[in-house]
């Protein structure tokens, strides 16, 4: 349900696009189906960081970070190595393993 006006959606869009630090603005409908994510959960307008921006509270307005520090939130942190030490059984395909529930599902049916 959006709780702005759809006609107001794209304005919204362009104007925080605009600003310095973002690598995208999406509607609900573009980010629910990029991300795989439930649109019910998430807010009208999702805000994507570029490579050197991140999102949260600062006593300042910007913060100088050392060049080895992770988010864990923007496009550029997605791929995430998975290390398996004395597994069960066969290890996954990398083509098994797309998201995360790939990995549930995987390991669950490991332990049955």
């Amino acid at each position: 349900m959006l709780l702005i006006q759809a006609a107001d959606v794209e304005k919204a869009i362009d104007i925080i696009g605009s600003l310095p630090g973002l690598e995208a603005v999406l509607g609900i409908e573009t980010a629910a189906a990029r991300f795989r994510l439930m649109a019910s959960r998430i807010g009208d307008l999702v805000v994507i960081p570029d490579i050197d921006t991140v999102f949260g509270d600062l006593p300042d307005e910007t913060e100088a970070l050392d060049a080895s520090y992770q988010s864990h939130g923007s496009l550029y942190e997605m791929d995430v190595p998975l290390l398996f030490l004395k597994p069960e059984g066969k290890y996954p395909d990398s083509e098994e393993l797309k998201v995360n529930l790939d990995l549930t599902r995987f390991l669950y049916r490991q332990v049955l």
